[in-house]
């Protein structure tokens, strides 16, 4: 937290919360709210510490260049076409027209999250994995759970019902995160 206040010349605030899937929120500084929040899940408070750690890893690597700070603002337009593309596939063609395209829309939005966020928690997990040994125990339990989550994205069901291009990307960088993790871990069972 010291390191990010350092780079970033705005400190960290954490607090516990629920109500959310991730195992945290981060809210990064900006003008009129000077300081960096990371809300954890109060699911995995006993974690809290890696939690913690991993989202102060990502924050200076977004502040890298304070004139680009990250965001998940996506291109409305895009996200539509996309949306609408995906919305007449076979998979969602089913469902009532709204329905098919905010299905689509979430997915979209969804693939373009892990798109923005995947290679850098990639990073950051191998960082804290090799300078912050003592907190291997929490990061442990933070990435099975997931990954065992996970596991249920290969799914026939779930290729049954996403479009083949949502189920391929989804599932490319999923494994690209469970292969870092068993390359961490050195468990190529994972």
């Amino acid at each position: 937290m010291t390191l990010v206040a350092e780079r970033t010349g705005h400190p960290v605030a954490v607090e516990t919360g629920s109500g959310f899937y991730e195992q945290a929120q981060m809210m990064s500084a900006r003008p009129g709210a000077p300081v960096h929040l990371i809300r954890v899940n109060e699911k995995w408070r006993d974690q809290a510490d890696y939690v913690v750690a991993a989202q102060c890893g990502m924050l200076p690597v977004m502040w890298s260049d304070p004139s680009r700070v990250f965001g998940m603002a996506f291109d409305d337009d895009a996200c539509s076409a996309q949306a609408a593309g995906w919305a007449g596939s076979r998979q969602l063609a089913s469902l009532p027209r709204g329905e098919a395209l905010r299905t689509a829309r979430y997915d979209v939005e969804g693939l373009l999250k892990q798109l923005n966020a995947m290679p850098l928690e990639i990073r950051v997990a191998a960082f804290c994995h090799a300078e912050c040994p003592g907190l291997r125990p929490m990061q442990a339990d933070l990435f099975d759970a997931p990954l065992r989550e996970l596991s249920s994205v290969f799914a026939p069901a779930i290729r049954e019902r996403a479009p083949a291009e949502v189920f391929e990307c989804n599932v490319v960088m999923n494994a690209a995160l469970a292969g870092q993790w068993a390359r961490l871990i050195g468990n190529p069972l994972v």
